[in-house]
């Protein structure tokens, strides 16, 4: 199950070095890639690849449901929008939590979000689909590489 799956640790001054190496063993033991790093950049890292994903799912989900034809518009939820909003079926109790304990950082993942979704909405809406297009194709190349 933790063969080849990444375990990260996030040490401080405080931490005690010996505590940390046994940790860092017991890891390395059931087959893990242990990586150090600091909170900040743990929260950084996290803040964007893992946090903001399940926001704009919840977010994605709530838009949806929000429409006045939500009941009609859920019918008709195919692959693309169950896919995308898998998360959003979470708990909302650890989310929440995570979301407060990561509050700077996820709030500056949101901005960076929207403003990526800004870009995409104004050359919609200045039909600028050269613009559009270049911003699908470095999405959909760097998504083929995950």
């Amino acid at each position: 199950m933790f063969r080849d799956r990444r375990c990260i640790l996030t040490p401080t001054q405080k931490t005690d070095v010996a505590a940390k190496n046994k940790v860092k063993s017991m890891w390395e033991l059931v087959g893990s890639q242990v990586y150090e790093m600091d909170p900040e950049t743990h929260d950084h890292i996290f803040g964007i690849v893992s946090h903001l994903p399940h926001v704009v799912a919840y977010s994605l989900m709530n838009t949806v449901l929000n429409a006045e034809d939500a009941e009609q518009l859920l019918d008709f939820a195919g692959g693309g929008l169950k896919d995308y909003t898998r998360v959003a079926a979470s708990s909302p109790e650890m989310w929440v939590e995570i979301f407060k304990a990561n509050k700077d950082q996820l709030l500056s993942s949101i901005n960076l979000f929207k403003n990526s979704l800004e870009k995409i909405e104004s050359a919609i809406e200045n039909e600028d689909f050269d613009s559009l297009k270049k911003e699908l194709e470095k999405a959909a190349k760097t998504k083929r590489s995950l």
